[in-house]
């Protein structure tokens, strides 16, 4: 069971990392500013070399891992097409990032938690740490930062009923923390 559990656990992690190194691939052309440009390819480097690594990891196993759903790939494909088709900029790369990175520590937790009798010494040589997923995950689950319960989401723009915190960043751009439509629900 260790092992079995072991084996899929590294096949839906390498799945995902192919699936950030695809969307990488595709927004990276599209880039404008040289530092988010150079970020990125930071990121796709880092994503490739986790790719090599949970292969490898695969490999010893004697499994060749799997491609992301066509489902998964098409998803995407299509959202960054729209996406990019309605606005270009470099903005709109860093939500999709940001979109497909919360996609990705959500579904490596489902997939910690549904593989739960997994060898996992070999999650702590990749790249994020467990700590920083935990972390990234506990954000995302609901965790505040902000004491204030109608403060419910981040964004690239202006949304909600308005606007908390705005946080200006030289590579991302402004970065949103805003109102909740509908308070009543968080009361």
């Amino acid at each position: 069971m260790i092992q079995e559990d072991t084996v899929k656990l590294l096949r839906e992690c390498n799945a995902g990392i192919k699936m950030g190194v695809s969307s990488l691939d595709e927004v990276l052309p599209k880039v404008q500013s040289a530092s988010l440009r150079s970020s990125l390819e930071k990121c796709r480097q880092a994503h490739g070399k986790l790719g090599d690594e949970t292969h490898a990891l695969l490999a010893r196993y004697g499994d060749a891992g799997k491609e992301p759903s066509p489902v998964a790939k098409g998803m995407s494909w299509m959202k960054v097409g729209v996406k990019m088709g309605l606005d270009d900029s470099d903005k709109t790369v860093a939500d999709l990032m940001t979109d497909g990175c919360n996609m990705g520590v959500k579904s490596l937790n489902r997939y910690l938690n549904e593989y739960t009798a997994a060898d996992e010494d070999w999650f702590e040589v990749l790249l994020p740490f467990r700590d920083c997923v935990e972390a990234a995950f506990r954000l995302l689950s609901g965790e505040r930062v902000l004491n204030d319960p109608t403060v419910v989401f981040q964004s690239g723009g202006k949304q909600g009923s308005g606007v908390a915190l705005e946080l200006e960043d030289s590579i991302y751009g402004s970065v949103y923390f805003c109102y909740t439509s509908h308070p009543e629900l968080y009361g």
